[in-house]
């Protein structure tokens, strides 16, 4: 083989390579964008998680609260009865001025 020839055909093949190993890239960056793309929806699914788990811990305090303000409420109206027992006083004669909470609630159901 000439020298001309033996460079020709060297310099085809460094083409042939540079060719698969740009194919190789694109492939591979592709890829990757893909791998992106999917990381960050499981971020989501972990944040909308987080979330969910947010939710349910409030709703429990919120269950907790109620449970502890009923229970405030039943003493202190077990508390009334007794002090209008004590001092002669019918329970429902009794007449406990209306919170402004109270106040709205008696108009919304007029």
């Amino acid at each position: 083989m000439l020298p001309a020839e033996g460079t020709k055909l060297y310099q085809e093949k460094i083409r042939d390579c540079q060719k698969f190993l740009n194919e190789l890239a694109e492939q591979a960056a592709a890829k990757a964008l893909e791998l992106q793309q999917a990381g960050e929806g499981l971020r989501l699914s972990v944040d909308q998680e987080q979330r969910l788990q947010e939710v349910a811990s409030l709703r429990g305090e919120l269950e907790k609260l109620k449970a502890e303000h009923s229970k405030e409420v039943d003493l202190l109206q077990r508390k009334l009865k007794d002090l209008a027992k004590e001092k002669g006083v019918s329970y429902r004669e009794i007449q406990i001025p209306a919170g402004e909470d109270q106040k709205d609630d008696q108009r919304s159901q007029r």
